[in-house]
């Protein structure tokens, strides 16, 4: 587990032209799987449950996919648009929808706060897949 004051240590400093985001998995269903994480088609982490990663993105706007795989072949996917300026940061969390039954129905939820929400406090850190860091 990592403690919420280290989680800062993850990340260097925010460049002024660039926004910080935070994605995370509290246990939420459908728990054997773990999604991967995709902003604009390209694959950032695999966050399995009670998880996080971070990253910088450019300022704009991008498509943030919560994409979960499975032996069944069966994939849930669930996407969301995220408009970015520089210096902020985000956090979005992927969720399963109350109600969701049997096939579950997840979803990214994502808000801008200057305070980390209490439910990441728990989650371990989930290095960003590196090709993704180099772009």
């Amino acid at each position: 587990m990592i403690a919420l004051s280290n989680m800062s240590r993850r990340i260097t400093a925010s460049p002024s032209d660039m926004a910080t985001v935070y994605v995370y998995r509290r246990m939420s269903p459908p728990i054997l799987r773990k999604p991967d994480i995709e902003v604009n088609g390209e694959m950032v982490a695999e966050l399995p449950t009670d998880t996080y990663t971070v990253f910088h993105v450019a300022p704009g706007a991008h498509k943030l996919t919560a994409r979960y795989g499975g032996l069944d072949g069966f994939m849930l996917t669930t996407s969301t648009s995220l408009v970015v300026v520089p210096g902020a940061i985000y956090y979005a969390e992927v969720v399963n929808n109350p109600g969701g039954g049997a096939m579950n129905n997840p979803r990214v939820v994502v808000n801008s706060s200057s305070e980390p929400p209490s439910s990441i406090r728990s989650c371990t850190y989930v290095q960003p897949n590196a090709a993704f860091l180099r772009k």
